[in-house]
């Protein structure tokens, strides 16, 4: 017959659970102790976890073991994890990092008291998001942040285009051994994977946007110099496919693909009154901007041409008829020509040549 369990702490156990401390145990011989009592008194035994990991024990005052916590990172796949939080497989992926796993929690039976487990529990919990941040914020689920910064730097040296998505796909062009050496973690089969979308984008979400413009500014311009002065410099704004967040303007040269710099658009805004902001951070003197139809505006042109001294190509739609009119009205249209030897011209309405889109225009 079983011993009745007593629900009630008595006077010196209920000081027990007042002076109780949850504390982190470091790499150490103590983690080896650790393991030992999992080994022995946990009726799963003892854990390797895998990637990132914490240790804690509760202890008294006197600094006694009561009880082991275990946490680590979380599973890549448990369906009954994900189908009680209601993820679909595209939630999963992008927020699988918030998660961490309880892996191991063991009270030794005999320094068991009534209510430690909730205690302890409680103990943990309410230091484990800090502890967590402090070991492994230097890290966006398999990569630390180093790493993928570095990678970011390589595909603007690469010309490769810009965006999370772009990001991802020239990962996925990177060699196993190019990968390890950019301090990728292997998985249970032993490969490196390539970081995804999702991953950029939660790293761009944690480090300091400004200064890592001015840190990719400069190794740019020691590696690649200045860009060159007659390529055209396109602004253009990306907003998320999925979920919630800000749209980001970016202006970069073409053809020869340099960075020139980034603002975020606010929910709360749209791209006009940042681009003006963005301009005030580039040199724009004698140099061409694009722009499309969202920003053919008054002042925007007026800012460019007055303010920067630039000339601006700005996008003219049917939504902004009169404008159109005055530059079919007062505007020559240019020859474009289809010949690769640049004699043949092709004729557009009116007898004129066709019209070429997006117009250069002058305030």
């Amino acid at each position: 017959m079983s011993k009745k369990t007593r629900l009630t702490p008595t006077a010196t156990e209920q000081t027990l659970l007042e002076e109780v401390r949850v504390v982190l145990i470091p790499q150490s011989k103590d983690r080896q102790r650790f393991q030992r009592l999992l080994k022995e008194r946990h009726y799963l035994g003892s854990l390797k976890p895998v990637g990132e990991q914490l240790y804690y024990v509760a202890a008294d005052s006197q600094g006694n073991w009561l009880a082991l916590l275990l946490f680590s990172a979380a599973s890549k796949h448990l369906k009954h994890r994900e189908r009680w939080i209601g993820w679909t497989p595209a939630q999963c992926d992008r927020r699988l990092g918030l998660v961490v796993n309880n892996s191991r929690f063991l009270i030794l039976p005999d320094r068991s008291v009534p209510n430690l487990g909730s205690r302890v529990l409680r103990l943990a919990l309410d230091r484990l998001g800090a502890d967590w941040q402090a070991q492994y914020r230097g890290r966006v689920e398999s990569y630390p942040a180093w790493s993928l910064l570095t990678l970011i730097l390589l595909s603007m040296l690469c010309e490769a285009p810009r965006g999370q998505k772009d990001l991802a796909k020239f990962a996925r062009r990177l060699t196993q051994a190019q990968r390890r050496v950019l301090g990728f973690r292997r998985n249970p089969q032993g490969r490196y994977p390539a970081p995804c979308q999702s991953t950029f984008s939660r790293l761009l979400q944690k480090v300091q946007g400004r200064k890592i413009n001015e840190v990719l500014l400069a190794i740019q311009k020691k590696a690649r110099g200045r860009p060159p002065m007659e390529d055209l410099i396109v602004v253009d704004g990306k907003e998320p496919k999925h979920g919630t967040g800000d749209a980001v303007l970016s202006a970069v040269t073409v053809p020869s693909q340099f960075y020139l710099g980034s603002a975020l658009v606010d929910t709360k805004t749209n791209e006009i009154p940042v681009a003006r902001e963005l301009f005030t951070e580039l040199e724009l003197a004698g140099r061409r901007v694009a722009l499309d139809a969202l920003h053919t505006q008054d002042q925007t042109a007026r800012d460019l041409a007055l303010e920067h001294g630039a000339d601006y190509l700005l996008t003219v739609k049917n939504n902004q008829p009169s404008l159109r009119q005055n530059i079919e009205k007062f505007v020559p249209v240019p020859q474009t020509g289809f010949s690769p030897f640049g004699t043949d011209t092709h004729t557009g309405a009116n007898g004129g040549k066709e019209q070429g889109s997006p117009r250069k225009s002058h305030d």
